[in-house]
C-alpha cells in the first residue's frame, strides 16, 4: 500500500502498478538473499542477475508506465 501512496496513485490502474512495483522490489531482495546463501558461484551469479533485472528493468518500466499514463490524461491547453 505504501508504494501506491508514494507514487501518488491517482486511479486504480496506478495503484495496481504501485503494488506491482512493491512486489518487484520485494522479489529483488528475495533473489539477492538466495544468492548469498549459495555455495556454487554460478548459481549465485544467476540469482544476482535475476535480482538486478527485476529491480532495474521492472521498476524502471513501471515508473515510465505511470508517467505515460499521467501525461496522456493531462488536459491539453
Amino acid at each position: 500500500m505504501d508504494a501506491a501512496d508514494t507514487v501518488g496513485a491517482q486511479d486504480s490502474l496506478e495503484k495496481m502498478l504501485g503494488h506491482q512495483l512493491a512486489l518487484a522490489h520485494r522479489l529483488t531482495f528475495e533473489f539477492a538473499n538466495r544468492a548469498v546463501d549459495q555455495r556454487d558461484p554460478a548459481v549465485t551469479a544467476r540469482f544476482m542477475n535475476v535480482s538486478i533485472t527485476v529491480d532495474g528493468r521492472l521498476s524502471h518500466q513501471g515508473l515510465l508506465t505511470i508517467q505515460k499514463l499521467r501525461s496522456e490524461n493531462t488536459p491539453k491547453p
